[in-house]
């Protein structure tokens, strides 16, 4: 969504309604949608001076985008508030409803009752079932992250289309009161309201203000608002706008480490390695401000071949801790990231010479040709290690077992997958799970997923969020691609259960 620019609707037969006093309704909106559909632009204006807006909706033929521009003001003065791309009047309701919160508007969820008509470019994701949630006690349905079964949202929506301080400011000037959810890909986190001030939050194992901070930063996944009453944990203390421009800040700080080199596999590297403590502590006087402390205590942790990465998860450091810090180093060059390993020491050892193409042949021998997708005794090879691990160091991993199918055409009976379809499914998978994990063959027809260092409330909403992502869209796209569902038993050890058995037990019995 931009606020910079300003976009003229195509002046291409004005459909401009009358003015009225209240934001347009759902009704209205779902009327403007079918005029532009047929090839009109639509503007309806509201409100009374000095507060007058006005909301056109336009296509763009170009892309075969359908546009709603908000803004303020009338005539050659008025200025852009946003411009969305979308075509779901229900959602842009939604937008409408947390921009003006003082109006009387009725919360609308976003997904409409009646299908829209949609050009033939725009993808649906209506066809088929809904994937099954997974059966466990804290199973996650796809239209609810946080499992409130038959509870609807009052606003919800996708990062990419709404930054997240926008989301956090429409509940803040709402002062609205409940739990925000949002769940991407990878993780997931809640946030709790009191009369629109953020009070408690929760994502990545942490909770509080370093928490809420972290995602002020995150630029996709889906967000749900669902009203109750208060949480009776407080975590965060200071104010809504503090915390935006504190969470800003640090957002702008990461990405120009991004920027800098710092991807997941940098080497943070000296670029002096004889520069006494005062000359440190010279450069740093011209830096950010820091924690002196730490600084200090990072740059002495720089070896010749120390990733970041490992660094940060060594000091056991929370993103709104390392990233000023690594910021400030980097600004008083005093540190670079790097691709290569940094120039070691006269005496140090040069490293042996490994053949990894023999790795690459290993590889291919567990790996089955047809589906690309490791064999089902290889899983059960390395389950057997996790088992090992867990009982010598107390370790936790889970199983996930899958079992997927696709809907005929002519009767809709569920079927296996085809062999096009399962190596799209391994694609899909791969990309979402990390790479210490294994994806498998599971017996004949079954799939399997091993997660490592995984406990089971973790492997649980992993679980919940892989299924709405592989059956979101049907898999080996194209004329005849056949919606796909399945469903997930997961077990974990030690939460569930001690032995791969009963492990495996446990999860085969949901399916």
């Amino acid at each position: 969504m931009s606020f910079l620019r300003r976009r003229e609707p195509e002046n291409r037969g004005i459909n401009k309604l009358p003015k009225q006093a209240t934001p347009p309704t759902a009704k209205q909106l779902q009327a403007m949608f079918q005029e532009t559909m047929n090839g009109r632009t639509s503007q309806v204006g509201f409100g009374d001076p000095p507060e007058e807006y006005s909301l056109a909706v336009f296509k763009d033929r170009q892309k075969n985008e359908i546009h709603w521009a908000l803004y303020r003001g009338e005539g050659d003065g008025a200025m852009m508030l946003w411009d969305q791309s979308s075509h779901d009047p229900a959602y842009i309701h939604q937008l409408i409803t947390a921009q003006f919160p003082g109006w009387d508007l009725k919360p609308v969820a976003l997904r409409p009752t009646e299908e829209l008509p949609l050009p033939q470019s725009y993808p649906t994701h209506h066809q088929g079932e809904l994937p099954s949630p997974v059966h466990s006690p804290t199973s996650q349905s796809p239209q609810s992250i946080g499992g409130h079964i038959g509870a609807k949202p009052t606003f919800e929506g996708d990062l990419r289309n709404l930054q997240m301080p926008n989301v956090l400011q429409s509940i803040g000037m709402s002062k609205s009161t409940g739990r925000m959810e949002i769940e991407n890909a990878s993780e997931s986190a809640v946030i709790f309201f009191a009369e629109g001030m953020p009070i408690h939050c929760i994502s990545r194992g942490m909770e509080g203000e370093s928490s809420f901070l972290e995602l002020v930063g995150w630029e996709e996944g889906a967000f749900r608002f669902y009203p109750g009453v208060m949480h009776e944990k407080k975590t965060i203390k200071r104010r809504l706008d503090t915390l935006l421009m504190e969470g800003a800040a640090l957002d702008d700080q990461f990405q120009a480490l991004r920027k800098l080199g710092a991807h997941t596999g940098a080497f943070i590297c000296r670029k002096n390695f004889d520069l006494t403590e005062q000359e440190f502590d010279s450069r740093l006087e011209s830096g950010t401000g820091a924690d002196v402390d730490l600084c200090k205590l990072i740059y002495q942790q720089i070896g010749s071949r120390s990733r970041w990465v490992d660094l940060v998860r060594k000091l056991n450091l929370t993103k709104p801790q390392w990233v000023p810090v690594l910021f400030n180093l980097a600004s008083c060059n005093l540190i670079c990231f790097s691709d290569q390993i940094a120039d070691a020491p006269a005496n140090f050892i040069a490293e042996v010479n490994i053949d990894w193409t023999q790795i690459a042949g290993l590889e291919r021998t567990i790996i089955r040709p047809d589906t690309e997708i490791m064999s089902y005794p290889a899983f059960l090879y390395f389950a057997r290690m996790e088992q090992l691990r867990w009982e010598r160091f107390g370790h936790p991993f889970a199983i996930v077992l899958l079992q997927m199918s696709a809907r005929a055409f002519d009767s809709g009976a569920a079927e296996p997958l085809s062999l096009i379809e399962v190596k799209e499914l391994g694609e899909r998978v791969n990309r979402l799970k990390r790479k210490t994990d294994i994806f498998a063959h599971y017996e004949t027809f079954g799939f399997a997923l091993l997660l490592v260092e995984t406990d089971g409330l973790a492997a649980r909403a992993f679980a919940g969020r892989l299924l709405t992502a592989v059956t979101s869209e049907p898999l080996a796209g194209g004329l005849n691609a056949r919606p796909v569902t399945g469903k997930a038993g997961v077990a974990c050890i030690p939460d569930d259960c001690s032995t791969l058995g009963s492990a495996f037990a446990r999860a085969r019995s949901v399916n």
